[in-house]
């Protein structure tokens, strides 16, 4: 499993990087199922992606940020969420490569 701080950092830089406000980070509460992003503070889930390398988690989860995904579908359904985060994170992967 992947720690906490290696995404939070990561998530930080990716803010910065990009000209965006940094929300107060800190790990999931217990009764997260998942990440949790609002404008104001992202709580973000290891345990829940512990199979997922820590790049990948932050730039999902700045995904959900950017695009206030989880306001849009705050009934913890992910059904079209998840794929738009994805989708942020594979551009954020490929433009990384390109580097």
């Amino acid at each position: 499993m992947f720690d906490y701080d290696a995404v939070a950092s990561l998530f930080r830089s990716l803010c910065t990087d990009n000209g965006l406000p940094v929300p107060r980070l800190r790990p999931a509460l217990p009764t997260d199922p998942c990440d949790y992003t609002d404008a104001q503070e992202v709580r973000i889930n290891v345990e829940a992606a512990r199979n997922v390398e820590p790049e990948w988690h932050a730039r999902h989860v700045f995904g959900h940020y950017v695009c206030a995904l989880h306001e849009w579908e705050p009934d913890g359904n992910q059904d079209w969420a998840d794929p738009i985060a994805d989708m942020i994170a594979s551009l954020l992967t490929q433009a990384a490569r390109d580097d």
